[in-house]
């Protein structure tokens, strides 16, 4: 508050690094041999230091300025439990920062003695992302000789004195870009490459000139743009190799990859993935991009092996459908990186699942949040029975997926959208769990999860089972198969989850709990819907499609948990391509040894049975080809979902004319 003046806003967030509460208490700590149910006081108190900080400044900011405050830095929790009786004890650590937002300071004495502080702050800049406009090859050479591009941006030259006459410094440099301060960054990332510092800014591996044109009109005309070069004196990057992850001399034997004892950090996680690609020629990795604590994120295909040298993905996933399979969004629930890997395992090292990927592509993202993974896996080697929350969220204490297309806080919030954009899956599914026994913060009234004056979910206060959140569904005359398709898809999965005798015996008490102790006495509250003996929130009334035009969003747009169709999902945005987004609830908070490998296999239900709806699904391509200018055009569709197969067969029977 002193450093913004009583003021802070919004845009200057994170307002502080880190604050680590480190607490050594004599307080007791057993489970009740119910499940998984315990008495942790400990574990409460890591709640309430976690969400009562986030709680504080979201008030804080409410009577400042009107607004909540998000993002505000790391909070980390430590608790160490001992029985001896004594008094406790505890360290704070907290990081601030000296200023309100970045800034240039040069300090300054004139000749007379005179002396003065020059003060630039660096704020957050709005800039439209710029558009290719050329791509320009050469015979013989790989890669592009030259890249052009264009950004709309408000000016010829910079006016920002003139402007700040009519508005406040922050808002003319946040909004405001002139062609004169493109042109200027340019130049400079060109001078900085030449003295030996940022040299990979900017520099792509066989990518030659980049040319930049800033304009100040929406189209492109003479005397409207300023035209800026970056010669390639940068040095790139080395190409990401997901091979180096491999322990040294590894070689597979036949051994299992995925282990389903402990959570599955992602440098644990990571490697398998390198394991799987380096001992099978079906499998494929890429880095998709950094987190925002610089982790690298990495993501595996699956399908028959390529032996071309180049792959058009849209073929390939026109021809055959694809499934994404998107963990660990909420990282402290740790089981979905568990449940896809191993199901990716199968599909390598199983003759019956393998066959399945000459039907299905398979997509694997294991983790979404390997900041909150990393964390959360930390605390479990420290407290291995607690919920660790401090891992659920982004690493300033907000969803990775809380805006539909990305955040610009976290670079990593973006790859959903990427990876719809790359695969334009048929499925695209987000398993999340939650706490494996009860929820409660013990020193705020032994209340239910309150996360802020508008996030209360009281009902999460008791373990419920396997579980899906919130079914929804498209019901709209102008795609009329869907309905059907979604309620087969949730047909198939409650089967899965109901046939293995151990999770329908643990959905079984958890079910009666729930409704012994919640349902009977808050109906509003504790509510329950059955499927094939499995408790799925479905919709009461269809969703309509949003008629597109949102190419590929985030997954959720509060970090919600809705199935297929509803909602801010993929599938209302884009029916003629997803068919269903899903979503699900294991107690997986935190799970290992025999307690992960029951809600691990929970999940692995769950993957087998939506991988087994598009490999049973009659899939059909129908070609189209047209001639003109003495040239054709050859289009290729595939309908989704799946048409019946009566429709097929009449279609089949035309092709073949």
């Amino acid at each position: 508050m002193a450093v913004s003046k009583g003021k802070p806003r919004p845009e200057d967030a994170p307002w502080f690094g880190e604050l680590v509460v480190d607490l050594t208490l004599s307080e007791p700590n057993y489970r009740l041999n119910l499940d998984n149910e315990q008495i942790m006081s400990l574990e409460s108190i890591n709640e309430e230091v976690y969400f009562n900080t986030l709680h504080f400044f979201d008030v804080l900011g409410r009577y400042a300025r009107g607004q909540g405050l998000n993002y505000v830095g790391r909070v980390i929790p430590l608790t160490h439990a001992k029985g001896d009786g004594t008094a406790g004890h505890g360290k704070i650590t907290f990081t601030g920062f000296a200023t309100d937002r970045p800034a240039v300071v040069v300090s300054y004495e004139e000749r007379g003695g005179r002396k003065g502080e020059a003060r630039r702050s660096i704020g957050p800049v709005a800039i439209e992302r710029p558009s290719a406009l050329a791509a320009r090859v050469r015979d013989g050479q790989n890669g592009l000789t030259e890249l052009d591009l264009r950004v709309k941006v408000d000016t010829d030259k910079d006016q920002r004195k003139e402007l700040l006459v009519r508005a406040r410094a922050e808002q003319v440099d946040a909004q405001m870009m002139s062609a004169e301060q493109v042109n200027a960054l340019i130049a400079a990332v060109q001078r900085l490459r030449a003295a030996g510092v940022y040299k990979d800014a900017l520099a792509y591996h066989d990518l030659g000139t980049i040319k930049v044109a800033a304009g100040w009109q929406f189209e492109s005309k003479p005397d409207t743009e300023r035209v800026a070069t970056l010669t390639p004196n940068g040095t790139p990057a080395p190409f990401p190799d997901i091979l180096k992850l491999l322990p040294a001399g590894y070689k597979y034997t036949g051994e299992r990859i995925v282990q389903w004892d402990t959570p599955i950090p992602p440098p644990e996680g990571h490697q398998m993935v390198a394991k799987m690609v380096s001992a099978f020629k079906e499998a494929t990795a890429y880095k998709i991009s950094q987190s925002y604590l610089g982790k690298d994120i990495w993501v595996m295909e699956l399908h028959p092996a390529i032996e071309s040298s180049h792959v058009s993905m849209a073929k390939m996933t026109t021809l055959k459908p694809t499934i994404v399979y998107s963990a660990r969004q909420d990282a402290n629930e740790v089981s979905s990186t568990s449940h896809t890997l191993r199901l990716a395992e199968l599909l390598l090292t199983d003759p019956e699942y393998k066959e399945k990927l000459k039907k299905v592509n398979a997509v694997f993202h294991p983790f979404t949040n390997p900041d909150g993974a990393q964390l959360a896996y930390d605390l479990y080697k420290l407290n291995p029975d607690y919920m660790h929350h401090p891992g659920y969220l982004g690493p300033l204490g907000v969803s990775l997926v809380s805006r539909w297309d990305s955040d610009p806080t976290y670079p990593e919030s973006g790859n959903r959208p990427k990876l719809w954009r790359r695969y334009l899956p048929d499925i695209f599914l987000n398993p999340h769990g939650y706490p494996s026994h009860e929820w409660v913060q013990h020193f705020s009234e032994y209340g239910g999860w309150v996360r802020n004056r508008v996030t209360e979910a009281r009902d999460w206060q008791t373990m419920r089972g396997w579980f899906t959140p919130g079914f929804n569904y498209l019901d709209d005359p102008r795609y009329p198969r869907h309905k059907d398709a979604a309620f087969k898809i949730r047909d198939m999965f409650t089967k899965n989850i109901d046939a293995v005798p151990e999770i329908r015996a643990l959905n079984q008490r958890a079910y009666d709990r729930y409704r012994r102790y919640g349902h009977e006495f808050d109906r509003d509250t504790f509510r329950l819907d059955f499927t094939n003996n499995v408790l799925v929130y479905t919709a009461l009334k269809g969703q309509r499609a949003r008629g597109g035009g949102d190419e590929g969003g985030g997954a959720d747009a509060a970090g919600g948990r809705g199935g297929g169709g509803g909602g801010d999902d993929f599938v209302t945005r884009n029916p003629n391509i997803t068919v269903w987004y899903g979503s699900t609830e294991a107690p997986d908070e935190t799970a290992y040894g025999p307690w992960m490998n029951l809600v691990a296999t929970m999940g692995l239900q769950w993957d087998k049975a939506l991988l087994q709806y598009l490999v049973d699904g009659n899939h059909v391509v129908e070609r189209q080809g047209e001639s003109f200018w003495g040239g054709v055009t050859l289009r290729l569709n595939r309908a989704r979902p799946p048409k019946p197969a009566t429709e097929s067969r009449t279609t089949t029977t035309s092709q073949e004319r």
